[in-house]
């Protein structure tokens, strides 16, 4: 006597998918994570988590609250894996891996399991992902938080528990708390209560616990809201930027083209797909269809059209990293495409699971040739997604390439770092312009070890700052006895100080400028 084989629709099959998409994608994002000579966003991390807690909160209380919460685990991070800039990115990689495993299980529940593998993969392919897996900032986190908050909603919306509801609410507040923007994806939500087909008892209950989290980040806000003073330098919102390096690639050449161009035909092909298969063919809506197509909708546009618009209304707000919580909708959407075309082209629809349950055939079909046609047709499905997978790895092939190149981040601190360490000479000195410019130190203490900070006056563990403090060069001509050569690193290098070298003495013998700062070697005449 057969047994039949687990469906592959199984809990325990997807449960093991998942935990091989997340594995997959850990690897491939921890692949040179290393190699991007950090920026001064990293430099902050390293800086502010490497403080012990009570100097972390004494920090954000002037600046960086949003980010509080983050810095603390970043510290317990640092206590086991070293305060290095490579070692705080592997919590990154580490998000990014769980993301694309809770996208599996989150594919599955909007649609089928095959939908969720192929969601997991194309996130992990996703331009943006790619970048926020190299990065020591929030961004990768609090997206897995995002997706783990969105199958909590499901779960407690369709068990109605009080246990689903509470974790929903945590996940809600420790989302906020990570990154306070991130909680635009939950503005998605009240569109899908309105759809899904839930009891009137369970829209009382996500009301009631929404409430509850949403009062929960009533502190952060009380602290963070003063702050708003420090994101002042966001440029106005380019209004091309939510179509192109917002997800995907961030120029118009040919390449990049090509990568913007699939990756929002797959987008649209998505929606269109998600919209067509809540429709009964009876008439009327498919209710936990829908519910899902809008919630994946709403969760891609709502969050970069509120931060666009409030750019406009109240002051510029958006940065396209700062929607980086929308890459799993995108994920999602290709992914659905790529099974509904796979599907047509295999089975003749786009959701071949669902005929084969409702029209369910034996294991050993007595009509061979028709069981060897389907194996065939299934093996044609999987060859197709295969490819238009393949094509959009290839596609976004050259981002991967761009965001793991030493410059990266910082052209800068990639170039001056190197450069000095080749030419520094023992007793020679640093001065820079902002205090933003001596991360270049301590995200790269190897090859800056040795040079003297002039106009440094306090170290930043000495006080509450997130950056060291520094004094302009005319307030520290006394340090500059005793050393002939002076290397200079900022964005500029100001009149007032440039004068005050040439008062003491100090030629410019070498300039080197990159996109994001400039760099500077003085000498004192009669040397060299």
């Amino acid at each position: 006597m057969l047994r039949r084989l687990p469906s592959l629709e199984s809990r325990r099959a997807a449960w093991w998918a998942a935990l091989a998409v997340a594995v997959v994608a850990a690897l491939f994002s921890a692949f040179r994570v290393g190699e991007p000579v950090p920026w001064r966003d990293e430099a902050a991390t390293l800086m502010t988590a490497g403080r012990d807690p009570a100097g972390i909160l004494a920090v954000v209380r002037h600046v960086d609250a949003v980010h509080a919460l983050y810095y603390l685990l970043i510290h317990y991070w640092q206590l086991v894996f070293g305060a290095t800039v490579t070692a705080d990115r592997y919590v990154s990689v580490v998000a990014v891996g769980v993301t694309a495993g809770l996208l599996v299980l989150l594919g599955r529940r909007l649609r089928d399991l095959p939908t969720g593998v192929l969601a997991g993969l194309v996130f992990t392919l996703v331009p943006r992902v790619i970048w926020t897996s190299t990065e020591a900032r929030s961004y990768a986190l609090v997206t897995a938080l995002v997706v783990a908050t969105v199958l909590a909603f499901l779960t407690a919306a369709r068990r109605d528990s009080w246990g689903w509801w509470a974790a929903y609410a945590v996940l809600v507040a420790l989302t906020g708390y990570v990154f306070l923007f991130a909680v635009l994806c939950f503005v998605a939500l009240p569109f899908a209560v309105a759809a899904l087909p839930m009891t009137r008892r369970a829209r009382l209950r996500w009301t009631a616990v929404t409430v509850l989290a949403a009062a929960v980040t009533v502190p952060l806000l009380r602290v963070a809201v003063p702050q708003n003073a420090q994101v002042s330098w966001i440029p106005a919102t380019d209004p091309v930027a939510p179509f192109s390096y917002q997800f995907f690639a961030g120029s118009w050449l040919p390449a990049a083209l090509l990568t913007n161009v699939l990756a929002w035909v797959l987008v649209l092909a998505g929606l269109v797909v998600l919209g067509l298969e809540s429709r009964r063919r009876s008439g009327g809506w498919d209710r936990e269809g829908l519910g899902g197509a809008v919630l994946v909708a709403g969760w891609l546009i709502l969050p970069t059209g509120l931060l666009v618009a409030g750019s406009y209304v109240v002051a510029p707000m958006y940065l396209a990293r700062y929607t980086a919580m929308s890459d799993p909708a995108v994920a999602l959407l290709i992914a659905v495409a790529i099974s509904a075309v796979a599907g047509l082209i295999g089975h003749g629809t786009t959701r071949p699971g669902r005929v084969a349950a409702a029209a369910p055939t034996p294991l050993l079909s007595p009509r061979d040739g028709q069981r060897i046609r389907r194996r065939g047709r299934r093996g044609l499905a999987l060859v197709v997604a295969g490819v238009l997978l393949l094509a959009w790895g290839g596609a976004t092939g050259r981002a991967w390439r761009s965001y793991h190149r030493e410059s990266a981040k910082s052209a800068a601190w990639a170039d001056f770092g190197r450069y000095i360490a080749v030419h520094k000479l023992p007793g020679d000195a640093l001065a820079v312009d902002d205090p933003k410019s001596l991360g270049l130190v301590h995200t790269q203490p190897a090859a800056m070890s040795g040079l003297r900070p002039v106009n440094m006056v306090r170290d930043y563990r000495e006080t509450d700052q997130l950056w060291d403090t520094i004094v302009p060069l005319s307030a520290a001509t006394r340090q500059l006895a005793g050393t002939d050569r002076v290397w200079y690193v900022g964005f500029r290098i100001p009149d007032e100080d440039r004068a005050t070298l040439a008062a003491q003495g100090f030629h410019p013998v070498l300039e080197r400028t990159a996109s994001d700062g400039r760099l500077a070697l003085f000498e004192r005449s009669g040397q060299g």
